[in-house]
């Protein structure tokens, strides 16, 4: 069973994992176990029951939908924690028989109500916890994505580029999209490309329920001039699968700068010369002008 090492704090209560997940069969049966630490000076009393989550989509918030659902699912307890006290309990979670064949995944959901222990301890409020378990049944599974975009300008002015990736769950369970994008510098005479940097895509392992999707943009910081590829990964089964590639140019401000002053410098040697060629041109025809009078001066006086 995998856990996360999260843990959720809330008015002085911590409380380990903050989700499970799971590959079960139809008709098996796991134990699984959840730790709840009481940082509080009075006893508080735990009930659990069961219930459905959700995910909205957009947003990738987990939100319970349903509080019967999955009471045959999952075991129910009923502890009382003493005060500064940490307990471990061990639930139980059974996939009926007759689970849907067609259907990949289920999202049962944990319910932990808090109540002080004893009813005239007026320190502690009434508090409850959700904790997701995602349950994948093997044999129906289909995990699939869609990379939907991957983007970036084509170039970039300034040292630092930003890439947009959209990633949609396609399939019939949950999944957890993880991979990298690689960097390349492109030779400009030989086209051969060097490596030069790795970033990790959905550090934070983003989870994905069916119909879900997760976007990121990840910035990337380069201070030489030149054109540059950036090639997304993501893992099937710990192995890098090739998705898509960009192409794009780095001009760091300071080539920016030396190139409009540069622009400047021949526009203005260009204005000046033509300047000068002008002068020159009215002073041609002056003097042109100057030695007609002349020799019409001289016809007269013979």
């Amino acid at each position: 069973m995998v856990t996360s090492i999260e843990q959720h704090r809330n008015s002085g209560i911590g409380i380990y994992p903050g989700f499970l997940a799971n590959i079960l069969e139809a008709g098996t049966t796991r134990e699984f176990t959840v730790t709840i630490e009481n940082n509080y000076g009075v006893p508080i009393k735990v009930e659990t029951s069961a219930g459905e989550f959700a995910q909205n989509p957009n947003t990738l918030q987990n939100y319970l939908v349903n509080t019967d659902s999955f009471s045959d699912w999952l075991s129910h307890k009923t502890v009382t924690l003493g005060a500064k006290s940490t307990k471990t309990i061990t639930f139980t979670i059974a996939v009926p028989e007759n689970t849907t064949v067609t259907k990949g995944s289920y999202y049962p959901a944990l319910v932990l109500a808090f109540e002080p222990a004893n009813s005239q301890d007026t320190g502690f409020t009434h508090y409850e916890h959700v904790i997701p378990l995602y349950i994948e049944i093997g044999e129906n599974a289909i995990s699939e994505v869609d990379v939907v975009e991957f983007r970036s300008d084509r170039f970039v002015f300034g040292t630092k580029i930003a890439i947009d990736t959209t990633i949609a769950n396609i399939g019939n369970t949950y999944t957890r999209p993880v991979g990298y994008l690689e960097f390349y510098q492109v030779n400009l005479l030989t086209k051969a490309k060097t490596r030069i940097d790795t970033i990790p895509l959905n550090a934070s392992q983003v989870t994905l329920l069916p119909q879900s999707r997760f976007t990121e943009t990840l910035e990337w910081s380069h201070d030489q001039i030149g054109n540059y590829e950036s090639i997304l990964y993501l893992l099937d089964d710990d192995s890098p699968v090739p998705i898509d590639t960009l192409s794009f140019w780095i001009i760091p401000t300071q080539w920016v700068i030396i190139a409009v002053v540069v622009t400047a410098v021949i526009l203005g040697m260009l204005a000046a010369r033509i300047l000068y060629l002008k002068k020159r041109k009215r002073r041609e025809k002056s003097s042109s002008r100057g030695k007609r009078r002349l020799r019409t001066s001289h016809q007269v006086s013979r």
